[in-house]
């Protein structure tokens, strides 16, 4: 089909918490549409806390003016990925990803 849906799902930082390939493998999929079928993990992340808000974007999925503080950086975060010497992004349980990255295709 080739069409995929990327979701950021939240994961508990925690040494006890599951990978996140049982956390995405476990995300309820969409009822229609994309990732009907489920998620698979792709990447890990984490996301900073107290970071620069960048304020409400004005408008729906197009918009007619520019949102407030454009070319300022937003949330800080950290990507796992497989760059790093013994870490698996997907099956890490440390406290470092507080996200897993998801992807779900459509049926």
């Amino acid at each position: 089909s080739g069409y995929m849906t990327v979701v950021a799902v939240r994961r508990w930082c925690n040494a006890l918490a599951p990978d996140c390939n049982t956390v995405c493998a476990n995300a309820a999929p969409f009822q229609i549409g994309p990732a009907n079928d489920g998620f698979t993990c792709f990447n890990s992340i984490h996301v900073y806390k107290k970071r620069p808000s960048l304020g409400k974007r004005p408008g729906g999925t197009q918009e007619s003016t520019p949102p407030p503080n454009v070319g300022k950086y937003g949330p800080i975060i950290h990507k796992y990925g497989s760059n790093i010497p013994g870490i698996d992004a997907c099956t890490t349980r440390s406290c470092g990803p507080n996200y897993c990255c998801c992807s779900g295709t459509y049926d």
